[in-house]
């Protein structure tokens, strides 16, 4: 016991009992100032009991309006108030009852919750600043002072490559969301890596449309050489959809080249799809060449 209290005291520079975090409601809610790294800092919170708990922080974000809840994600404009995390198998959604202003000036942050229970982190959860978090009755710790690489290397470290994801919200698809929100270039790179060189089909799948959600001008020629080189139709087809999503002076002309020259007619259809979706004059003129003939 007196080694574990030594250990914490390394990491931990202060702790303040029954903290009031913003947006947060908890049984108990501790706020703690990180003097060692975060996988560390949180490894030693799991080492504290196995009982169900949440560990939370805040990054730097990126991303334009408001990510609450799973129904309302990226809303422009207000968010939906709060929302209850213990509410059972579906978050519900609640009005926090407080003023919901703009930002005008200042980074803006993002919450990265994560469930703990059993000494393992069981769960991933991410939403913007202005999101309210009701944990229920659980203990809550807050950490202070993260930076965002130290969070991308955490997020990455618990993707799945099991198929565990497959299974509710878990470690697959609440990791890649959180990072897809991160302002720290180390979070595409670790998406990168799982849509790369993940054995899972469905992590791949999944990578690939959460790169396509983030603001990083990289993004786009990933995308296509996943169109390229990936051994799986599905994950191609994946990778299209992705290119889809991003800024049309991005995402169009791979779409174009994807229709043209790709040698899987199903993805060639993919891109035609989305090409005749994208109202661009580029995909119009694609259209005229093909239609010409």
């Amino acid at each position: 016991m007196k080694t574990l209290a030594v250990g914490l005291a390394s990491i931990v520079a202060a702790t303040l009992a029954a903290a009031d975090v913003p947006g947060v409601s908890a049984g108990r809610v501790e706020s703690r100032v990180l003097q060692g790294g975060l996988r560390a800092s949180v490894d030693a919170i799991l080492r504290e009991g196995r009982d169900a708990k949440w560990i939370g922080y805040a990054i730097e974000t990126d991303q334009d309006g408001s990510a609450c809840c799973w129904g309302s994600v990226r809303d422009a404009g207000r968010c939906c108030g709060g929302c209850r995390l213990e509410a059972g198998r579906d978050d519900v959604a609640f009005n926090s009852g407080r003023p919901q202003g703009v930002a005008l000036e200042g980074p803006r942050r993002a919450k990265v919750l994560l469930r703990a229970e059993g000494g393992r982190i069981q769960q991933v959860r991410a939403f913007s600043e202005d999101c309210a978090v009701d944990v229920g009755g659980l203990p809550f710790v807050w950490l202070e002072g993260i930076r965002g690489a130290d969070s991308a290397e955490l997020l990455g470290s618990l993707i799945a490559d099991d198929g565990s994801g497959d299974h509710g919200r878990g470690l697959t698809d609440g990791p890649l969301l959180a990072l897809s929100m991160h302002k720290d270039p180390r979070a595409v790179d670790v998406m990168l890596e799982a849509a790369r060189g993940s054995h899972s089909t469905r992590v791949r799948k999944q990578a690939l449309f959460w790169l396509s959600q983030t603001a990083s001008r990289r993004v786009a020629p990933e995308l296509a050489a996943a169109v390229d080189d990936d051994p799986d139709v599905e994950v191609k087809k994946q990778a299209v959809f992705a290119l889809s999503q991003m800024p049309p002076s991005e995402g169009v002309p791979h779409l174009v080249r994807v229709a043209r020259t790709n040698r899987h007619r199903e993805v060639r259809k993919q891109a035609i799809f989305w090409l005749g979706q994208s109202q661009d004059p580029r995909a119009l003129s694609f259209f005229e060449e093909v239609l010409g003939r």
